[in-house]
Protein backbone atom coordinates (compact mmCIF):
# COMPACT_ATOMS: atom_id res chain seq x y z
CA UNK A 1 0.00 0.00 0.00
CA UNK A 2 2.74 2.42 0.98
CA UNK A 3 4.48 2.00 -2.39
CA UNK A 4 1.16 2.47 -4.21
CA UNK A 5 1.31 -0.90 -5.93
CA UNK A 6 -2.24 -1.79 -4.93
CA UNK A 7 -5.07 -0.29 -6.99
CA UNK A 8 -8.12 0.15 -4.74
CA UNK A 9 -11.52 1.07 -6.14
CA UNK A 10 -14.62 2.07 -4.21
CA UNK A 11 -18.23 2.71 -5.23
CA UNK A 12 -20.02 5.68 -3.73
CA UNK A 13 -23.54 6.97 -4.22
CA UNK A 14 -23.42 10.75 -4.04
CA UNK A 15 -26.06 13.44 -3.88
CA UNK A 16 -25.87 15.97 -6.66
CA UNK A 17 -24.61 16.40 -10.18
CA UNK A 18 -20.92 15.95 -10.88
CA UNK A 19 -19.98 18.53 -13.50
CA UNK A 20 -17.76 16.07 -15.39
CA UNK A 21 -17.79 12.32 -15.97
CA UNK A 22 -14.19 12.00 -14.80
CA UNK A 23 -12.54 14.35 -12.32
CA UNK A 24 -9.71 14.47 -9.82
CA UNK A 25 -9.75 16.13 -6.42
CA UNK A 26 -6.28 17.16 -5.31
CA UNK A 27 -6.81 18.94 -1.98
CA UNK A 28 -4.64 18.61 1.13
CA UNK A 29 -6.32 17.29 4.28
CA UNK A 30 -5.73 17.83 7.99
CA UNK A 31 -7.53 16.75 11.13
CA UNK A 32 -10.30 19.13 12.15
CA UNK A 33 -9.29 20.43 15.60
CA UNK A 34 -12.91 21.21 16.47
CA UNK A 35 -13.87 17.50 16.22
CA UNK A 36 -13.61 15.77 19.59
CA UNK A 37 -14.70 12.33 18.36
CA UNK A 38 -12.40 9.32 18.21
CA UNK A 39 -12.33 9.09 14.39
CA UNK A 40 -11.39 12.76 13.94
CA UNK A 41 -13.06 14.49 11.05
CA UNK A 42 -10.76 15.68 8.28
CA UNK A 43 -10.98 19.03 6.52
CA UNK A 44 -9.41 20.64 3.50
CA UNK A 45 -6.50 22.70 4.74
CA UNK A 46 -3.52 24.61 3.42
CA UNK A 47 -1.89 24.77 6.87
CA UNK A 48 1.45 23.23 7.82
CA UNK A 49 -0.25 20.17 9.32
CA UNK A 50 -2.03 19.30 6.03
CA UNK A 51 -1.01 16.28 4.01
CA UNK A 52 -1.35 15.92 0.27
CA UNK A 53 -4.40 13.96 -0.80
CA UNK A 54 -5.47 13.02 -4.31
CA UNK A 55 -8.51 11.02 -5.42
CA UNK A 56 -9.65 10.17 -8.95
CA UNK A 57 -13.36 9.80 -9.66
CA UNK A 58 -15.33 8.32 -12.55
CA UNK A 59 -19.11 8.75 -12.82
CA UNK A 60 -20.60 5.36 -13.70
CA UNK A 61 -24.28 6.30 -13.69
CA UNK A 62 -26.58 9.25 -13.03
CA UNK A 63 -30.21 9.22 -11.98
CA UNK A 64 -32.68 10.60 -14.51
CA UNK A 65 -33.60 13.48 -12.20
CA UNK A 66 -29.93 14.38 -11.59
CA UNK A 67 -30.26 14.01 -7.82
CA UNK A 68 -27.84 11.07 -7.53
CA UNK A 69 -24.71 9.69 -9.17
CA UNK A 70 -22.88 6.40 -8.74
CA UNK A 71 -19.16 7.17 -8.70
CA UNK A 72 -16.10 4.94 -8.78
CA UNK A 73 -13.41 6.34 -6.48
CA UNK A 74 -9.71 5.65 -6.72
CA UNK A 75 -7.63 7.09 -3.89
CA UNK A 76 -4.11 7.81 -5.11
CA UNK A 77 -2.93 8.68 -1.60
CA UNK A 78 -4.24 7.01 1.54
CA UNK A 79 -5.43 9.60 4.04
CA UNK A 80 -8.06 9.10 6.73
CA UNK A 81 -11.58 9.72 5.36
CA UNK A 82 -10.01 10.92 2.09
CA UNK A 83 -12.80 9.88 -0.29
CA UNK A 84 -15.53 11.17 2.03
CA UNK A 85 -13.81 14.52 2.67
CA UNK A 86 -12.96 15.06 -1.00
CA UNK A 87 -16.50 14.35 -2.20
CA UNK A 88 -17.93 16.67 0.44
CA UNK A 89 -15.44 19.39 -0.54
CA UNK A 90 -16.75 19.37 -4.13
CA UNK A 91 -20.39 19.40 -3.02
CA UNK A 92 -21.13 15.70 -3.58
CA UNK A 93 -21.75 14.13 -0.14
CA UNK A 94 -22.06 10.36 0.09
CA UNK A 95 -25.53 9.01 0.84
CA UNK A 96 -25.85 8.05 4.50
CA UNK A 97 -22.52 9.51 5.59
CA UNK A 98 -23.02 10.62 9.22
CA UNK A 99 -19.84 12.71 9.35
CA UNK A 100 -19.55 14.42 5.96
CA UNK A 101 -23.10 14.08 4.68
CA UNK A 102 -26.46 15.64 5.50
CA UNK A 103 -27.91 13.67 8.45
CA UNK A 104 -31.35 15.29 8.18
CA UNK A 105 -31.77 14.35 4.53
CA UNK A 106 -30.18 10.93 5.04
CA UNK A 107 -32.57 10.05 7.89
CA UNK A 108 -35.34 9.68 5.30
CA UNK A 109 -33.30 7.00 3.51
CA UNK A 110 -33.64 4.65 6.46
CA UNK A 111 -37.35 4.14 5.81
CA UNK A 112 -37.92 3.70 2.07
CA UNK A 113 -34.76 1.97 0.80
CA UNK A 114 -33.52 0.93 4.25
CA UNK A 115 -30.08 2.59 4.14
CA UNK A 116 -28.61 2.56 7.64
CA UNK A 117 -24.99 3.29 6.71
CA UNK A 118 -22.95 5.26 4.25
CA UNK A 119 -22.94 4.13 0.62
CA UNK A 120 -19.19 3.69 0.24
CA UNK A 121 -18.06 0.20 -0.71
CA UNK A 122 -14.60 -1.20 -1.47
CA UNK A 123 -15.46 -3.26 -4.51
CA UNK A 124 -12.25 -3.93 -6.41
CA UNK A 125 -8.58 -4.38 -5.53
CA UNK A 126 -5.80 -5.12 -8.01
CA UNK A 127 -2.27 -6.14 -7.09
CA UNK A 128 0.57 -8.38 -8.13
CA UNK A 129 0.56 -11.72 -6.33
CA UNK A 130 3.54 -11.64 -3.93
CA UNK A 131 4.68 -15.19 -4.77
CA UNK A 132 3.72 -15.88 -8.38
CA UNK A 133 3.98 -12.32 -9.68
CA UNK A 134 0.70 -12.79 -11.57
CA UNK A 135 -1.89 -10.00 -11.62
CA UNK A 136 -4.54 -10.56 -8.99
CA UNK A 137 -7.98 -8.93 -9.04
CA UNK A 138 -10.32 -9.28 -6.07
CA UNK A 139 -13.90 -8.08 -6.39
CA UNK A 140 -16.63 -7.73 -3.81
CA UNK A 141 -20.08 -7.03 -5.28
CA UNK A 142 -22.44 -4.57 -3.65
CA UNK A 143 -24.42 -6.05 -0.75
CA UNK A 144 -28.22 -6.15 -0.84
CA UNK A 145 -28.83 -2.96 1.16
CA UNK A 146 -26.65 -0.90 -1.19
CA UNK A 147 -28.23 -2.49 -4.26
CA UNK A 148 -31.66 -1.51 -2.88
CA UNK A 149 -30.44 2.05 -2.37
CA UNK A 150 -29.03 2.21 -5.90
CA UNK A 151 -32.40 1.09 -7.32
CA UNK A 152 -34.20 3.62 -5.12
CA UNK A 153 -31.88 6.39 -6.37
CA UNK A 154 -32.36 5.33 -9.99
CA UNK A 155 -28.71 4.68 -10.80
CA UNK A 156 -27.46 1.74 -12.83
CA UNK A 157 -24.98 -0.58 -11.12
CA UNK A 158 -22.38 -2.09 -13.47
CA UNK A 159 -22.84 -5.87 -13.95
CA UNK A 160 -19.42 -6.63 -12.46
CA UNK A 161 -20.48 -4.91 -9.21
CA UNK A 162 -23.63 -7.01 -8.85
CA UNK A 163 -23.78 -10.36 -7.05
Amino acid sequence: FRNRRVDKRYLALVRGRPSEDAFTVDLPLARDPSDERRGKKMKVSRGPEAQTARTEFQVLSRSADGAWALVECRPVTGRTHQIRAHLRAVGLPIAGDPTYGDPRRDAALRDAPGLWRQFLHAWRVELVHPVSGAPLVVRCPLPDDLLRMARFAGVEVPPEARP
